[in-house]
């Protein structure tokens, strides 16, 4: 698998970025933080989705925080594979963060769908994304893991990441398997005996040829019930159509009887009515002899109210005259204020002097301070990269004499090889001479940079008392724009009540004067209450004599319907009395009936009886059946588990065996892999490494073995990269995938130059294996040792970018 190209949207920090992914050892660099690791991620996230293991925070963590709500969060990654060169698709969008994905194969869509591509990469690149993080990924904790723990542990740490381990979780299984195989045997041994250990098979046996005999019994006795049944049921239809036919002469009478109530609760009512409307009559003829004295009343209370309303009209005027002239009053008083309070602004803006030309005098002084204090920090920073690069190169000099000296005049030069002799002495003076002027060149750069100190601190006092005359100006000049501003709004509400005053003035005049009499006003009202009895009588008794026409002509329709029901009464008792229905003989039929039917109901329930005995019998005899099948069955799985049980007491045996085959031969492997490459990054210093049953590392140094505790920090970190690598070509070769790329994640740790170059060395020559190997790292200068660096910055709005320099 090759790496081709990445394209990203909203992804982390990454808004919008594209990267093409160079063959050979490729540097990503770039501050902490900046989101070098980020890059390789995307890839793990773009081939297997939302997997614990590539998403470190939940899926919403791998959406940007600067997204918009509703935006999208994609990653396009393009790679070859097997000569094929694939595109891969993968998204989340909208605010449930629905995940898509699209795989195309030399341009043809082969999967869509989140879990369709994910199987789709796992069944193409031959691995899972466990795997592919162990085999791809080395990273800077996984070196401290095998560094720092026990070498027990470190012999399961490295058999799970092998992914040998999981031989155990399989004897694990098959011990499980033949434990469980053993519980049912013996549980199934329980079901087939009883409490006092007999066999169930043979009793149920006997069980079932009894039901058989008593099954068949019943049934005769079924079927003589069923002969018997016809007569009585004969006899039972007979008395029931005699009874039927009483029966309905008994609902004929009493459809009569209700009918005649009917018509008699009916003619109650109407000459109940009757009654009734006759007072009702009597009562509006006495009430309009009394209307001419309540209308002569009612004329007093018209005259009255025509006062009153007119009244009330003048006491509205006169009231909103009143609230003109108030607000009229309220109004001049405001303007008055706030013309006094105008005069106040003017007068203090008049003692207020102009200060803008001064202010722009103290700004102009003040930008050249500052320039003249960017130049002093500027000056500074030079001496001081000066007397830096000084100091190295004296210590330099006196390094280089003192090594002289030590190897003496007949030793070989540590530069070009040759024997010193007479050029001995010469060197020696040499760098001496060097150290000296770069000495005093030190001492007068240390001058340079006291004044330039002095320099500085004139130039802040300077820049402080002017900032101190500034901020007075400043604070002064703020003063009388306030107050400008206050004038001008002081004028406007003048205008404003000006115009609000003119206004009133103009209404009161339209107004007029109005006269208004209060005291006759609520005499007028007293009399008015007075008179409203009188009023509603009046008005009552007019309602109720346009009843009377209405009560008159409802009396005489009514009498009339009293004549008609009268004459039904008489048809219904006439034909009552011709229908001569005896509730006698409806008794008698009833009983002939009730004894011919209990007698067929008797025999029906016995046949009922005897069909339910045949039923239950016949369902026990299943059940003892059915019992008896589950009990044979249980005998044969019972003899199949104690096969199985067997079968897998072997099984366990033969996988311990073949696991411990396997472990045994991944330690010669992992120790061959690792001692070359060790070999390699020490430019042949150490000879190799070995691992001991317990996966303890021991290095050859000369030719001696020794453990690893003996060797540097740097050098034990040196030893467990190759252990790391090692078990990734292990991984790779054992899963046939066709990886040809390597991720190495902050690898260097405390390694010096030499080791940092050697080690840069040795992944170059691992480009047979690896066609592409990607180095994350925030070390700078291993640009010059690595085939391209991709730079990942960080934008001023907190996004990520990346570009290839080379």
């Amino acid at each position: 698998m090759r790496l081709g190209s990445l394209e990203l949207h909203n992804y982390r920090k990454f808004r919008d970025a594209k990267v093409e992914f160079p063959d050979g050892v490729v540097a990503i660099v770039g501050q902490n933080g900046a989101g070098k690791t980020t890059l390789l991620e995307a890839v793990s996230w773009a081939l297997f989705g939302n997997e614990s293991s590539v998403v470190r925070d939940g899926k919403e963590g791998v959406m940007s925080s600067g997204a918009s709500p509703g935006d999208d969060c994609s990653v396009v990654l393009e790679f070859g594979l097997g000569g094929d060169w694939y595109r891969l698709a993968r998204s989340m969008k909208g605010k449930g963060l629905k995940a898509e994905a699209s795989l195309q194969v030399n341009g043809d869509l082969v999967a869509n769908g989140e879990k369709a591509v994910s199987e789709a990469v796992r069944s193409r690149i031959g691995m899972d994304h466990k795997a592919f993080f162990i085999s791809v990924f080395a990273k800077q904790k996984e070196l401290n893991a095998l560094a720092d723990i026990k070498p027990a542990e470190r012999k399961k740490l490295v058999l799970r990441m092998l992914g040998v381990d999981f031989l155990n979780d399989v004897v694990a299984d098959v011990d499980k398997d033949a434990r469980e195989a053993k519980s049912r045997s013996d549980q199934l041994q329980m079901l087939l005996r009883d409490q006092q250990g007999q066999e169930k098979i043979p009793v149920l046996q006997k069980q079932r040829a009894d039901k058989v005999l008593e099954r068949d019994r019943t049934a005769e006795g079924r079927d003589r019930m069923v002969l018997e049944n016809v007569g009585t049921g004969k006899r039972a239809s007979e008395t029931r159509d005699l009874w039927e036919r009483e029966e309905g002469r008994y609902r004929q009478d009493v459809a009569l009887e209700r009918r005649l109530t009917e018509l008699r609760t009916v003619l109650t009512g109407r000459q109940e009515r009757d009654g009734r409307l006759r007072v009702e009559i009597e009562g509006l003829k006495k009430l309009s002899e009394s209307l001419p004295a309540l209308e002569a009343g009612e004329l007093d209370h018209q005259k009255v109210k025509v006062e009153v309303d007119r009244l009330v009209t003048i006491r509205e005027r006169h009231l909103a005259r009143q609230r003109t002239e108030g607000d009229l009053t309220r109004e001049r008083q405001e303007l008055s204020r706030l013309m006094m309070e105008r005069v106040q602004i003017a007068q203090e803006l008049s003692n207020l002097p102009d200060v803008e030309d001064q202010l722009a005098g103290v700004e102009s002084g003040l930008e050249g301070i500052r320039e003249a204090a960017t130049a002093i920090v500027t000056q500074k920073r030079l001496v001081e990269a000066d007397m830096e690069r000084l100091r190295s190169n004296a210590a330099e000099a006196a390094e280089k004499a003192a090594e002289i000296e030590r190897l003496g005049e007949d030793s070989n030069c540590p530069t070009c090889q040759r024997r010193m002799g007479d050029q001995y002495s010469n060197l020696i003076r040499r760098y001496q001479e060097d150290q000296r002027a770069a000495e005093t060149s030190l001492t007068e750069l240390a001058a340079n940079l006291q004044a330039l100190m002095g320099q500085k601190e004139r130039n802040d006092r300077s820049k402080k008392a002017m900032e101190e005359k500034r901020r007075g100006m400043q604070e002064r000049s703020d003063r009388k724009i306030t107050l400008k501003q206050k004038e001008s709004g002081a004028l406007q509400a003048i205008m404003s009540k000006e115009e609000r005053v003119q206004l009133l003035e103009r209404q009161l005049a339209e107004m007029g004067p109005v006269e208004y009499d209060q005291t006759r006003h609520q005499g007028l009202q007293r009399r008015l209450v007075e008179l409203e009895p009188a009023h509603l009588a009046l008005n009552k008794a007019q309602v109720r004599m346009e009843r009377l026409p209405l009560a008159i002509k409802e009396r005489e329709e009514n009498a009339v319907t009293i004549s008609s029901d009268e004459r039904k009464v008489q048809e219904v008792t006439s034909e009552r009395t011709a229908l001569g229905f005896q509730m006698k003989v409806l008794s008698e039929r009833k009983r002939e009936h009730d004894e011919a039917r209990s007698a067929d109901e008797q025999l029906t329930q016995n046949m009922i009886r005897a069909e339910g005995d045949l039923s239950r019998l016949t369902s026990e005899l299943k059940g003892t059946e059915e019992r008896l099948a589950e009990l044979e069955g249980h005998a044969a799985r019972h003899k199949e588990l104690l096969v199985e049980q067997e079968l897998l007491n072997r099984l366990s045996k033969v996988m311990k065996d073949f696991k411990e085959n396997v472990i045994s031969r991944v330690v010669p492997s992992l120790s061959a892999t690792a001692s070359d490459l060790l070999s390699q990054l020490t430019d042949g210093k150490y000879g190799g490494m070995r691992l001991d049953e317990e996966y303890e590392m021991f290095l050859y140094d000369q030719g001696e073995e020794h453990p690893l505790e003996r060797f540097s920090g740097g050098e034990s970190d040196l030893a467990n990269l190759c252990l790391r690598l090692a078990i990734s070509r292990m991984i790779m070769e054992r899963s046939g995938s066709q990886m040809n790329f390597l991720v190495l994640d902050e690898i260097f740790g405390s390694q010096d130059q030499a080791r940092k170059r050697n080690i840069l060395e040795t992944l170059g020559q691992l480009q047979k294996q690896f066609r592409q190997i990607l180095l994350i790292t925030h070390i700078e200068d291993v640009k010059d040792s690595v085939s391209a660096v991709l730079k990942v910055t960080e934008n001023e709005d907190g996004s990520s970018a990346v570009a290839l320099e080379r």
